[in-house]
């Protein structure tokens, strides 16, 4: 990934995230849990500033990154060309919901501490990335800059809700998760329609 907002990406960097996210529902998004997490991978204790030198921020856009690209991995499974756009991007939320199902305490501590308005910013970059990933997945191929700081408050709503459950037991529930989805995929149609008129406006 390339760009003025590009997420460094490594194996390492992966591997580590992958690790520490068993730890995170105890320590939060931190260099305590990171350090956990590098131990339970036997990774060098002192590659940690070298991974995440910009502490939970940089953590929280990874893990996000990476998401979204397990997603773009996991969409292989989905049968999206029988589908229209609007289904499509509903089984990619619910495809993103059961991803998320074994780490659900530590995509929202991370939902949390994007929320907070000092790291709209970050949120903002997530969100617009995550966006992006789903509609480039449902057939949409348009290169589009980086959502306006207008929309940053629906951005930041839209991350917590599209990469989260809804309350309840963590077991399968096809069901509601299609649900959820449905209700999901208009905020993620608000936010991409509002991106275009932006596109459009800057553009007249």
């Amino acid at each position: 990934m390339t760009g003025p907002n590009a997420v460094e990406r490594s194996p390492e960097r992966d591997a580590a995230l992958e690790a520490m996210l068993a730890h995170v529902p105890f320590d939060g998004w931190t260099q305590l849990a990171l350090a956990h997490g590098l131990a339970d991978a036997a990774m060098p204790a002192d590659e940690a500033l070298l991974l995440f030198p910009g502490g939970a921020g940089d953590m929280i856009e990874a893990f996000c990154d990476l998401a979204d690209r397990r997603m773009e991995e996991a969409a292989g499974s989905l049968d999206l060309a029988a589908l229209r756009t609007p289904a499509r991007v509903r089984a990619l939320l619910a495809l993103r919901f059961a991803r998320n199902r074994p780490h659900r305490e530590a995509v929202r501590r991370a939902a949390g501490w994007l929320m907070l308005p000092r790291h709209a910013a970050i949120a903002a970059r997530c969100t617009a990335r995550s966006v992006d990933a789903i509609w480039h997945l449902a057939g949409d191929r348009a290169d589009r800059e980086e959502s306006r700081a207008e929309h940053a408050e629906e951005q930041q709503r839209l991350l917590s809700e599209s990469q989260l459950e809804p309350h309840g037991e963590h077991v399968e529930h096809p069901a509601r998760d299609a649900r959820q989805a449905e209700l999901r995929a208009s905020g993620v149609a608000r936010v991409q329609r509002d991106r275009n008129l932006g596109d459009a406006e800057a553009l007249g």
